[in-house]
């Protein structure tokens, strides 16, 4: 499927579609409010709004180059570019229920990225068109309203929904992707993750962090996060709602404070910061106000870019395996560590980082741990 621009024949093809005034209307809205409708209709609608350079009617069309849908976007406000609106949404009936319009609406959802500045695309589904809500919930619009709608047929109740565009990442083209076929293998054929635990040698750390009255977690939470910031393969991301491949422009940690009350923990969401002293001040504020609730206080919806950071701080391991269900795309890295000890006069400490198969091999799994030691050094030596 593809899209192109809305030409006058289509108009033909749009009317065949509204085969009853309900479908007129659950379509248009109040817009047209006559049945049948004609494609001269449409033309006198549309002609006009085209020209202000506000309209944009597009056309859905298979490799055939038969046309199975349409949709327009619009700016909804004169005093607002920042928001588009979708709507005269419309599939071909004999083929409805087969995931064309989901298709369409990605497809319309990535055309608005590629081609407008906004920040959020809406648009308004009839309470009683369940089909479609489901559809728009598919790719990813949220529910954001209600309100009622007078028609000539009567008084519907209308869904406001929205999707935010409001972008903290760039899409990765998976045909230029240089990782292109280990990507494909890994989401098709072979869905399954990578990790490793190693020991660090953490000294070094320590004794500085000792030796500056600063806390070794939150330092080596900052250097780690610092690590996992330097390359895109550690910043992947996948949308699942609109199938795109995705790098973050930072990724931040998750960290887990433990209640020895309750032997539960808390979720803490710490923005990174490239500067040390601002990541560690914010880190300790969040932590002692994490300390105050008793709420696991997930929150993914808001948080997409948050990577797991957990200290298991009751042991020393040897190994560590987290996996996740099959096929399910999650691309940030999930890092563990636990309690350091001493070997032939050096601490050691256990690391574990685990990363989807699709984005990283074991070359990059191992390139965390040798860029961990090279920051840790540099931390040390005052570059921070």
């Amino acid at each position: 499927m593809e899209l192109r621009e809305y030409r006058k024949e289509d108009a033909v093809t749009i009317c065949k579609w509204l085969r009853t005034e309900d479908e007129l209307y659950r379509w248009s809205a109040d817009r047209f409010n006559k049945f049948p409708l004609l494609e001269n209709d449409i033309e006198e609608n549309y002609v006009p709004q085209i020209e202000s350079g506000r309209f944009f009617p597009l056309t859905a069309i298979d490799e055939k180059g038969t046309q199975v849908g349409h949709f327009i976007i619009r700016y909804p406000r004169e005093d607002d570019d920042s928001t588009v609106r979708f709507g005269f949404v419309i599939v071909d009936p004999e083929i409805r229920g087969k995931g064309y319009g989901s298709k369409m609406l990605r497809l319309g959802i990535q055309y608005v990225k590629d081609h407008f500045d906004v920040t959020r695309i809406d648009l308004g589904v009839f309470e009683n068109n369940a089909a479609a809500k489901r559809c728009y919930e598919a790719v990813g619009f949220k529910e954001c309203g209600l309100r009622k709608c007078e028609m000539p047929i009567g008084t519907w109740n209308c869904i406001d929904m929205d999707i935010n565009l409001d972008k903290k990442y760039r899409l990765v083209n998976e045909e230029t992707y240089y990782r292109k076929g280990v990507f494909r293998h890994f989401t098709e054929d072979c869905k399954c993750s990578t990790s490793m635990t190693a020991r660090v040698d953490v000294t070094e750390l320590v004794k500085c962090s000792k030796d500056s009255s600063t806390k070794f977690y939150i330092n080596f939470l900052y250097i780690l996060s610092k690590v996992l910031n330097s390359r895109d393969d550690y910043r992947m991301g996948y949308l699942w709602q609109t199938e795109e491949l995705i790098c973050y422009d930072r990724i931040n940690p998750t960290q887990y404070i433990f209640h020895e009350d309750t032997e539960t923990c808390t979720l803490v969401y710490t923005s990174y910061d490239p500067d040390y002293a601002t990541f560690y001040k914010n880190a300790v504020s969040d932590i002692e106000k994490a300390k105050q609730t008793r709420e696991y206080g997930l929150d993914m919806e808001n948080h997409p870019n948050w990577f797991d950071a957990s200290y298991i701080s009751w042991l020393s391991y040897d190994s560590l395996n987290i996996e996740l269900p099959d096929g399910f795309l999650y691309f940030l890295p999930i890092i563990n560590w636990g309690k350091y000890r001493e070997e032939n006069g050096r601490l050691l400490m256990p690391v574990s980082v685990r990363m989807n198969h699709a984005i990283a091999d074991g070359y990059l799994v191992a390139n965390v741990f040798r860029l961990l030691e090279k920051e840790m050094a540099a931390f040390c030596n005052g570059k921070r």
